[in-house]
């Protein structure tokens, strides 16, 4: 059938239509959700999204004016950065599959300072289309936290040190919502505040979004949590003692929550000057780091002990210019005493002074400590480490001018040593004495001026793009050899230092070769050294393939080389592991030509290919085949599993016993797993700690298809051997209770133990006060072995003991001992 004319010139009057109203369509046109439109904060902007609300510091988070859904962009490479930067922040922000995250919220917070200048941050910036961040001349030379938001993702906080680049990984999101009621009548308790943490949070953090307080209902919601993650969530009223508990959140995005929060009694407590007794205003209370309370005129202040609350918390109490005063103990006891809680705040000292290099100009950002032999001084700053910037053990920074403030510090401390430092700078200190309260001491610090080192790693004429690390004493700085081979690194201390290139393929540190990877350079203030480095090759490569006897390959295995040194010792050359198809490639470290002994072992057995000599690709080994052995240990009368024994095994009938070094844990049929070497074994199995006969299993075969033994344990006696005549010298010999007929012929002379120590029906004696118990004992006829203390010879009488049959048996036995003879063999 054909068409006609007419409906062919319809058909495409319309197709061209479409296609100008599509071309046609501006941005204005376009669906609201596929942009974001900023508005006011808190105000609900026309697309229904909510827009940014102030956050804590008067921050506004700049954000995007438009963002499209746009193919995603290729993964950037790994930055790579020519020279140490001490001040520098970089690194990507990825999801849980290593995605980039792209116009995530980035926050730098000063971890040098308290918790309470967290909300003044260093600076704020989004992650690029790449998920890259960077932030430059931000913070020198100490710790920063990073806070790091995005849309759909948990809040990350976590402590970061300069200089480094770092992978950021987020979690997915989980909502908490709640209701927080009275024990009676369940209204809803308001103005509670309600925060959320984990372990590695650190307690509060800057962003509001783990935090919520109680509406008019009661009601609560907090978004950026960690989906399936179990978190603390505190519930805390005005001036209430904090209520923790700890909740799950498994049920996917949103979780719901209802919690009662009953009233308890309140304990009122005081704050008085350690010396004047008079009270203190406006102190700050705290429980557990968290400000519940300040004291008013007459220095009291109210704590309310909330019924389920740890009623023993740490309450501390601190102030400017004292040192914090810290109560652990029951609150509940001055509820029931009706006695108040009086705290007393000693004044501190402090130390001020300026940190400056030897022209006299300021040095900022030198990390500033003082230090003390004084017990008392590392006991208050443990308080002090978390709340204050100017405490003695975490130390201050120098500001721009150089200055800084050590306090509060503990008075009547003598020979304090302050000491400033800085990367690349080196180290400078000084001794100051504190005598008494308010006493202030001031000093200058003056440190030295630095130098740099440059230079080129090449092997033979070419370059090598190497890590190079510069090592002084404890100081490490390292930096990254650019293509050319070229490095260098200022702000060096003056002094020794040495200079370690390392790169793939050729030898590490350790290694001792001409050329040497190890260079010692000697820096020299205000000049900059020149120095190459060059790297010799290594020994070569070894690879090869290990398979079990049936073919299959062996993988996971530990390859390890070895080389014998003259002392008798092996020195490893290098390890790895094989892959899935039991392939292995093994880089040898150090001397090139000489052969290796090269081994594979799967922990039972090892398989050698001695006398290597690198390079070769093909030192092929076959291991023995391994299987699995099911053993059960019951009781020969009860039935019973015995749970606690020891198991050796050894190949039948040759070498020594070996301990089975792995944990036995029973299955759901109380069997055990033995993984062995496939063969026949001998097993013994002890338990005679709870006074079962030692068994010893012989010619068990251990297949490839499977196999089990069952091992019945015997109940023995309880020997008990009383010594008699010179027994005080056997505190310092080895005595054994040995099988007769696993002992020889007797001779004039003591039988050493030697020998028989490590075998079956071999019981060790130890003698406390003369007597010695040993249990599990097998009836039969045993022997009394000793090593004699030097210089001793010993006889015993009877030289036979007999135990009999039953559940407990004691016997005497006779020690003689001379002096001055010569030692057994």
């Amino acid at each position: 059938m054909k068409s006609s004319p007419l409906l062919a010139l319809c058909a495409i009057a319309l197709a061209c239509g479409t296609l100008v109203l599509l071309l046609g369509r501006g941005p204005e046109s376009r669906p609201a959700s596929a942009r974001r439109v900023a508005g006011e904060p808190g105000e609900a902007t026309p697309d229904g999204v909510r827009a940014p609300e102030e956050r804590p510091g008067g921050l506004q988070p700049a954000r995007d004016e438009a963002r499209t859904s746009v193919a995603p962009a290729p993964e950037p490479p790994r930055l790579v950065e020519v020279g140490f930067d001490p001040t520098a922040v970089y690194g990507r922000v990825v999801d849980e599959s290593g995605s980039s995250v792209a116009d995530a919220l980035v926050t730098l917070l000063d971890a040098s300072v308290p918790r309470e200048g967290w909300t003044a941050p260093l600076d704020v910036q989004s992650t690029d289309a790449h998920g890259r961040l960077r932030f430059e001349d931000r913070i020198a030379f100490r710790p920063v936290q990073v806070q790091i938001e995005a849309e759909g993702f948990a809040l990350f906080f976590d402590g970061h040190r300069p200089g480094t680049e770092r992978e950021f990984e987020l979690e997915r999101e989980s909502v908490l919502e709640g209701r927080v009621v009275e024990d009676f009548g369940r209204a809803g308790v308001p103005g509670v505040l309600v925060t959320t943490r984990r372990d590695h949070w650190d307690g509060a953090v800057f962003s509001d979004r783990l935090a919520a307080t109680t509406d008019a209902s009661g009601a609560f919601r907090i978004s950026g949590l960690p989906a399936g993650a179990t978190v603390k969530v505190g519930l805390r009223r005005p001036g209430g003692l904090p209520l923790w508990r700890s909740l799950s959140l498994e049920d996917g995005p949103l979780t719901t929550w209802e919690i009662a929060l009953g009233t308890g009694p309140r304990v009122v407590g005081r704050v008085l000057h350690a010396y004047e007794e008079t009270p203190l205003a406006g102190v700050e209370v705290l429980v557990k780091y968290e400000p519940i309370a300040v004291t008013d005129e007459d220095g009291e202040f109210v704590i309310e002990v909330v019924p389920g609350a740890n009623a023993s918390p740490r309450v501390t109490a601190r102030a400017p210019g004292f040192l914090t005063s810290v109560f652990r103990g029951d609150l509940s006891k001055h509820v029931a005493a009706g006695t108040r809680l009086e705290m007393r705040l000693i004044p501190g000292a402090a130390v001020t002074g300026r940190v400056v290099d030897s022209a006299g100009e300021p040095i900022p950002d030198a990390h500033v400590t003082a230090t003390s032999p004084n017990s008392a001084l590392s006991q208050t700053s443990r308080f002090e480490l978390r709340h204050r910037a100017g405490d003695e053990s975490r130390g201050v920074f120098t500001d721009e001018n150089g200055h800084f403030r050590l306090g509060p510090l503990v008075p009547g401390v003598k020979l304090i040593q302050v000491s400033a430092s800085r990367p690349g700078l080196g180290k400078t200190s000084t001794s100051v004495t504190l005598a008494a309260p308010n006493d202030h001491v001031e000093v200058e610090l003056v440190m030295g001026a630095t130098g740099s080192v440059r230079g080129r790693v090449l092997a033979g004429d070419v370059p090598v793009p190497a890590t190079v690390r510069c090592r002084l004493g404890k100081q490490s700085r390292k930096t990254d050899a650019n293509d050319a081979g070229e490095f260098r690194i200022d702000g060096l201390p003056p002094g020794l230092a040495t200079l370690v290139a390392e790169a793939p393929g050729f030898f590490k540190a350790r290694s001792r070769t001409e050329p040497s990877d190890t260079v010692t350079v000697r820096i020299v203030p205000g000049e900059t050294v020149e120095r190459d480095i060059l790297l010799a090759s290594a020994a070569g490569r070894v690879a090869g393939t290990v398979v079990y006897t049936d073919g299959t390959p062996a993988s996971g295995l530990r390859i390890t080389a070895s080389r014998p040194t003259p002392t008798g010792k092996t020195l490893g050359t290098g390890s790895t592991q094989t892959d899935a198809s039991g392939r292995y490639e093994l880089d040898l470290v150090g001397g090139a030509g000489l052969p290796v002994l090269i081994t594979a072992s799967n922990g039972r057995v090892q398989a050698e290919a001695p006398d290597v000599i690198p390079p070769r690709d093909d030192v092929d080994l076959v291991l023995r085949q391994v299987a699995t052995l099911g053993l059960s240990v019951t009781d020969l009368v009860t039935g019973e599993d015995v749970l606690y024994f020891q198991l050796r095994w050894r190949e039948d009938g040759e070498g020594n016993w070996q301990r089975y070094g792995e944990k036995l844990v029973p299955g759901g049929d109380g069997r055990y797993e033995l993984v062995l070497p496939v063969g026949v074994h001998d097993f013994w199995v002890r338990s005679r700690a709870r006074g079962y006969v030692d068994v010893e299993h012989t010619r068990v075969p251990v297949r490839s298809a499977g196999s089990s033994v069952e091992v019945r344990l015997e109940r023995g006696t309880k020997l008990t051997v009383t010594g008699k005549g010179d027994v005080a010298p056997l505190g310092k010999s080895r005595v054994f209770l040995v099988e007769d007929s696993r002992v020889g012929p007797l001779s004039g002379d003591p039988v050493s133990p030697r020998g028989y120590a490590g075998t079956p029906r071999a019981h060790p004696l130890t003698f406390q006060g003369g007597v010695a118990s040993a249990p599990g004992i097998a009836p039969g006829r045993y022997r009394i072995l000793i090593d004699p203390a030097k210089g001793k010879r010993v006889s015993v009488a009877p030289e036979v003991l007999v135990v009999e049959p039953r559940d407990a048996q004691e016997v005497s036995v006779r020690f003689d001992f001379t002096d001055d003879a010569p030692e057994s063999p």
